[in-house]
């Protein structure tokens, strides 16, 4: 591998466009890249990865993007390198992804990697071989032989990994070495022989299982029983057998004995009668009854215990209803209760807010002759109100009391709220005159503006009359010419139109002699491969002289009219050839499918097989199955006579707990409408307690907002006394009309959400009493675990009755299936020998079409070989027609073309752009003319326009003038107006705001005292009803009311108690009324247990029987033909021993664990440690030289401590230290000797790899840092090592920033940084 030339271009570090020339470099043999820190060294070593791999070393290569930063928005990363390898000159061209910018709008997108891989033919062109990332990446790997990882160890050192390949241990060192040198046959050899030796051993172990599990099946077949009365056999004079018979020595021998002791045992089990079937039944009608019987009995029993029980809880039955019973009228008449103490506290409350607000309204009362003074200008005090007896609290106290009173509070403050109304309506209808004023100064204020805009516009329109006659003289001027050049434009477009024509012919000309030059090239490329396919496969008649060497300056050594008749004789041939072989696919279709037929018939034939082996597995097994499936039917017969008793205990508890969850769940809603009756009740209050919050926030944010316009030694507006002792404080938050509209209406919706709570929980009351006579005080878990467990009873029994008649079908499906079993065993016998029949037959025919194909193939491989060379011949031959065809053609037109016309393109060009300039010129002119004629038309009207501009502008200024004087007078007037009605305000809005302030305020303070009648009027009606409630429910009073009511839990517990007693008495007297547990009752107790001792015996010795019967039956059977499969068996698996062993001992042998192998290394590793012993020998003599003869390397075989791989044995390196004559490990070697030894190895693997026949020659090499780590004599022995590879052709590029190596290596490519990154300099 040898680089050539290297283009980057906003790669890395590099912004621009950058080419390194590495065989001028690589001239001196030695070249350094050189540079400062961080400028871009290795980004070139970078690049040369990148190109050759599509990745870059270490690190780097996980970097989300290779393109530079300080690259422009649009030049995308790339990198082409021109390289030799293996002797083909090669040029690859990547780029990696990147974000480009978008080529319509903004934002950018994903650019992906692209590649693009050419090689230089001998035709000097370069010829493209693939365009695809991947197929490009494993080109270049297989020629080179390396992946990246190795090529980096071997050819490119970057920084930090000189010694990974020195250090490596021996599987990651066999990985490097096998890609370096062919050991290809001697693994292929390894892996040859482990697969035989695995197939071998699985051939004989399947075999050997297959005796081994005939035997155990054998085993399993006899029994214990058989197996030990083998030896009491062999004295029985009746019966011939082996007096030692070992199942290991002698299978067969075993096997035969076996069978004989299972016959005798068929024959004595055949004599026994099967009379026990009626005592079974018998036992079984005895079980039944006696098990009816003592269930009556014991229900009975239970049933007087509890009835005793019952009698005695009769007091407490009587109590618990009087006391429920009172609780219910309790609970009816206490949200009266409750409604009244709530009412009480409204109206306490309600008092409170009126007489507040009536507070804050009464310094008001002291303005009201002010108030009046100012509407009036009278002294009116007849109806003035007494405020000192109002501030005192005990008079307040007295006026709340006494309804008369409060009615002349409300009067008057009604009076005083009207009059301030009215003042409003008043002052309302001077407020438009405040706007006028403000309109008229607005309009004098805009007059005097366009008065001096006017005569701003008025100058600049007489200006302009001034500049129009010049104006209106030069486009006279212009549009005169422009017409002239008009009259001009025929004659000059006639010029162009024969210019344009004679172009054409020109034109037309050129370009049928590049295309016939084209044709004659593209020919001539196709000619090669037809020529080619002519010597491989002549045909006879066919003259192939005009495909020869081509004439001198033609390319082609015929005329393509001869070429052209030549190969449409080939392509005639071909077709004739295809068509004789396209009779054969009816052949070919047949074999294939002969193939199919014969593989799917060898697989059904195994199947059936198998299948067979199946069936005859289940008749053997059938007897035994009967057997025990007759006995399990007994079993369930037996069990299905308690079902009624047991249906009628889970009917009694379903019913049970459908009445407690009925009154869980009426609980649970009483729970929650309780709950949602206190809430409403609660939020009914808070929201009354917001509405009468927001109320005397109103009123006090009056008082304070008058408050805030007093100011000291000033008169107060409202009681007009100088002092402000105590001025009321604004409130946070200011309330107005609509909030306390909004708030009242919230609140009676409260009120009507608490009322239908109420009814809720009544009527939930009622529902939960009539639950709970039902279900009493049983809890849910108890009736959900008698339910449970009658249903487990009953699901139980059910099942087990259920399956009666599967098991009398079972019974007879294993009978029918004893039979199917035999009919099945014949067929397939059947079958086996008519498919084996059939497959000879096909075999036959298949050999004969074989034949019969490969006398028509040929040469080729195969028929479709064959077909497939001669269509893509014809193919190639058809293409190479079509183009002799086409240079027929041009050659035709392009002596047509020289015939007409013999002018040069560029002397026809020039004649046309002369003529079309001419033309250009005259039509630029000619276009003017109806704009120039617009413009002076133009000029003549802004003329007439600008005149009676002026006139109007002058009009227009006596107006406004006129304006001005008009409205300063009526500004003057209006004013007078406005200062008198507004009075001591400042403004007649302010004295509008502070009247409707006042206003406001009393209208408040008149609400608080209408609200205060309204809460007084409910609370007494609250009581009333509350009273007549508590009698009518019969209760003495309030008191005696409260007394009675029971919390829920309290009711729930003791209605439970009640209804569980009423419950059971009912289901007492049930049972004792019950006929059959009266008769049965009168009868003596069952013996049970001796009834189910004497059925369970009965049905034990009456299945024994039966099934030891079938057994034996079916054991004697399998015996016979597992013996036959036996001996099968043996004979299969005894050659197939022998083989494993033989295949056994080679692979042992090439794979490292045989004792006879001396190194214990496989026979690739061992190939491979000589290949690194030559490496060794080879870096030795580098090494002795840059150490200054102190080290040398040494090739170790045997396998390192730590070496757990079955592959890396063989392959150790250490380090031998002439100084101490110790060996020493490469780890511990200094970073500077690391280096020297690191490089002498790579060096050295480099030489081996090149005298290798089948190895890949490493040209160049590249050493990237590590020169800073050694001192000034090991650089002059590591330097002189380098310059002595120029003797082999060989060339090192030094990659380091150590200033020394700038005055002893010449060649040099340098790396410069700056701000707006890298350039190279060579």
């Amino acid at each position: 591998m040898r680089p050539h030339r290297l283009w980057i271009t906003a790669f890395g570090s590099f912004p621009g466009e950058e080419q390194v020339d590495f065989d001028a470099l690589a001239e001196a043999g030695l070249f350094l890249i050189h540079g400062p820190t961080g400028a871009g060294k290795t980004t070139v070593l970078d690049a040369l990865c990148y190109a050759l791999y599509g990745r870059v070393p270490g690190r780097r290569d996980s970097a989300k993007s290779l393109r530079c930063d300080h690259a422009p928005p649009g030049r995308g990363p790339s990198v082409a390198l021109e390289v030799t390898i293996r002797g083909r000159r090669l040029k690859i061209t990547r780029s990696p992804g990147w974000q480009r910018p978008k080529l319509r709008g903004t934002g950018t997108t994903r650019e992906n990697e692209k590649a693009l891989l050419t090689e230089l033919a001998p035709s000097g062109e370069w010829v493209g071989l693939t365009n695809r990332v991947d197929e490009a990446g494993e080109f270049i790997g297989t020629l080179l032989g390396m992946n990246a990882e190795q090529f980096l160890q071997v050819a490119m050192l970057p920084q930090g990994d000189f010694a990974k390949f020195l250090r490596a241990d021996g599987e990651d060192r066999r990985k490097v070495l096998e890609r370096l040198f062919s050991v290809k046959v001697y693994a292929t050899a390894e892996s040859w022989l482990a697969d035989r030796r695995t197939e071998a051993f699985r051939e004989q172990q399947a075999l050997r299982k297959e005796v081994d599990f005939a035997v155990k099946r054998l085993e399993e077949a006899a029994g214990s029983a058989l197996s030990a009365a083998l030896t009491d056999a062999s004295s029985d004079a009746a019966v011939e057998v082996p007096v030692e018979v070992s199942v290991e020595d002698d299978p067969l021998g075993w096997a035969h004995a076996v069978e004989e002791l299972a016959a005798r045992e068929v024959t004595r089990l055949s004599g026994m009668g099967l009379g026990g079937e009626a005592a079974v039944r018998q036992a079984r009608e005895s079980l039944e009854r006696g098990t009816a019987l003592a269930d009556r009995r014991r229900r009975h029993a239970e049933a007087l215990t509890r009835s005793r029980a019952l009698e005695e809880t009769a007091e407490e039955r009587a109590d618990l209803e009087t006391l429920l019973e009172e609780a219910a009228a309790a609970d009816r008449v206490l949200p009266l209760i409750q409604g009244a103490e709530q009412r009480a506290e409204a109206a306490a409350k309600a008092r409170s807010l009126a007489a507040d607000a009536v507070a804050r309204a009464l310094p008001l009362v002291d303005a009201t002759r002010d108030v009046v003074h100012d509407r009036t200008g009278t002294g009116e005090t007849g109806d003035r109100l007494d405020v000192g007896a109002l501030r005192d609290d005990d008079a307040r106290d007295r006026a709340e009391a006494g309804a008369d009173r409060r009615h002349a509070v409300l009067g008057r403050l009604v009076e005083l709220e009207r009059d301030r109304r009215s003042e409003i309506t008043r002052l309302g209808e001077l407020r438009t005159e405040e706007s006028r004023l403000a309109e008229i100064v607005r309009d004098r204020d805009r007059a005097a503006r366009e008065i001096i805009e006017l005569a701003a516009a008025q100058a600049v329109a007489d200006s302009r009359l001034k500049d129009i006659p010049e104006l209106r003289r030069e486009v006279e001027e212009r549009l005169t010419a422009a017409r002239l050049d008009a009259a001009r434009i025929p004659a000059a477009e006639s010029a162009v139109e024969g210019a344009v024509t004679r172009l054409r012919a020109a034109e037309r000309r050129t370009r049928l002699a590049a295309d016939l030059a084209a044709a004659r090239a593209d020919l001539a490329a196709l000619l090669p491969g037809v020529r080619d396919a002519f010597a491989a496969h002549p045909l006879p008649g066919q003259a192939h002289d005009v495909l020869g060497t081509r004439r001198e300056g033609t390319g082609l050594s015929a005329e393509p009219g001869e070429i052209r008749e030549v190969l449409a004789a080939r392509e005639r041939e071909c077709g004739r050839q295809l068509a004789g072989l396209e009779g054969l696919r009816v052949e070919e279709a047949r074999l294939a499918e002969l193939d199919g037929l014969i593989a799917a018939l060898g697989d059904e034939l195994a199947e059936a097989v198998r299948q067979e082996g199946e069936v005859r597995e289940l008749w053997e097994a059938l007897p035994a199955e009967a057997a025990e499936a007759t006995a399990r039917l007994n079993e369930v017969r037996a069990a299905g006579a308690g079902l009624p008793a047991a249906r009628a205990r889970a009917e009694a508890a379903t019913a049970l707990l459908a009445a407690v969850r009925r009154r869980e769940a009426l609980s649970a809603e009483l729970e929650v409408a309780r709950a949602a009756q206190v809430e409403t009740t609660d939020l009914a209050q808070a929201l009354r307690d917001r509405y009468q919050d927001i109320q005397r926030s109103r009123i006090e944010g009056m008082a304070a907002e008058l408050a805030a316009k007093l100011v000291p030694g000033a008169p107060c507006a409202v009681c007009g006394s100088p002092d402000h002792p105590a001025p009321a404080a604004p409130a946070d938050e200011v309330r107005t009309a609509e909030d306390e509209r909004a708030a009242q209406g919230v609140y009676e919706a409260a009120q009507e959400r608490r009322r239908e709570a109420e009814t809720t929980v009544t009527v939930l009351l009622s529902r939960l009493g009539e639950v709970r006579a039902v279900a009493g005080e049983e809890t849910g878990e108890r009736a959900g675990e008698t339910l449970a467990e009658a249903e487990r009873e009953l699901e139980a029994l059910t099942a087990t009755a259920s399956a009666e008649d599967a098991l009398a079908a079972e019974v007879e499906r294993i009978a029918a299936e004893l039979d199917d079993a035999r009919t099945r065993i014949e067929e397939i016998t059947r079958r086996l020998a008519e498919g084996r029949a059939r497959l000879a037959g096909w075999q036959a025919e298949r050999d004969r079409l074989t034949a019969r194909l490969d006398g028509a193939r040929g040469d080729d491989l195969t028929v479709q070989a064959r077909r497939d060379r001669l269509a893509a011949e014809a193919g190639r031959l058809s293409t190479a027609l079509a183009a002799a065809v086409h240079a027929v053609e041009v050659t035709a037109a392009h002596r047509e073309a020289s015939d007409r016309t013999d002018l040069a393109v560029p002397d026809a060009t020039g004649e046309l752009a002369e003529a079309e300039g001419v033309l250009a010129t005259l039509r630029a002119s000619a276009e003017a003319e109806p704009a120039l004629a617009a413009e002076a038309a133009g000029i003549a009207a802004e003329s007439e326009r600008l005149r009676e501009r002026s006139r109007e502008l002058a009009v227009g200024l006596a107006a406004r003038r006129t304006d001005v004087e008009r409205l300063g007078a009526d500004a003057e007037r209006l004013a007078g107006r406005v200062d008198e009605a507004r009075g001591q305000d400042p403004t007649l809005t302010a004295r509008l705001d502070r009247l409707a302030d006042e206003a406001e305020l009393l209208r408040e303070a008149v609400e608080a005292v209408r609200d205060e009648r309204v809460s007084a009027a409910e609370l007494v009606t609250a009581r009333d009803r509350a009273l007549s409630a508590v009698v009518e429910a019969g209760f003495l009073g309030l008191d005696d009311a409260r007394a009675a009511v029971r919390s829920p839990a309290d009711r729930e517990e003791k209605a439970a108690r009640l209804h569980e007693l009423a419950t059971e008495s009912a289901a007492v007297a049930a049972m004792l009324a019950d006929p059959e547990l009266v008769a049965a009752a009168a009868e003596p107790e069952p013996d049970l247990s001796s009834l189910r001792e004497a059925r369970d015996a009965a049905d034990a010795a009456h299945a024994r029987l039966l099934s030891e019967r079938s057994q034996a039956e079916g054991r004697l059977a399998r015996l016979a033909a597992l013996r036959t499969e036996l001996a099968a068996c043996l004979e299969r698996w005894r050659p197939a021993d022998e083989q494993h062993r033989l295949a056994d001992r080679l692979a042992a042998l090439t794979g490292g664990n045989s004792a006879d192998n001396r190194w214990r290394m496989r026979l690739s590793s061992y190939v491979l440690g000589e290949r690194l012993s030559q490496v060794v020998a080879s870096a030795n003599e580098r090494l002795d030289h840059m150490s200054g003869g102190r080290y040398l390397l040494e090739h170790n075989r045997d396998r390192s401590a730590g070496d757990r791989s079955r592959s890396g044995g063989g392959l150790g390196l250490h380090i031998l230290d002439s100084w101490t004559g110790v060996g020493r490990d490469p780890a511990t070697l200094s970073g500077g000797e690391s280096f020297i030894t690191s490089l002498a190895l790579a060096l050295g693997l480099a030489d081996v790899v090149t005298a290798e026949a089948g190895g890949v020659d490493i040209g160049t090499l590249f050493v990237d840092e590590g020169f800073g780590t050694l001192d000034e004599d090991t650089l002059d022995g590591v330097l002189d090592i380098l310059d002595g590879l120029r003797d082999n052709g060989r060339a090192v590029g030094i990659v380091s920033h150590v200033a020394e190596l700038r005055t002893r290596v010449p060649a040099q490519l340098h790396i410069r940084k700056e701000r707006r990154g890298s350039t190279v300099r060579q």
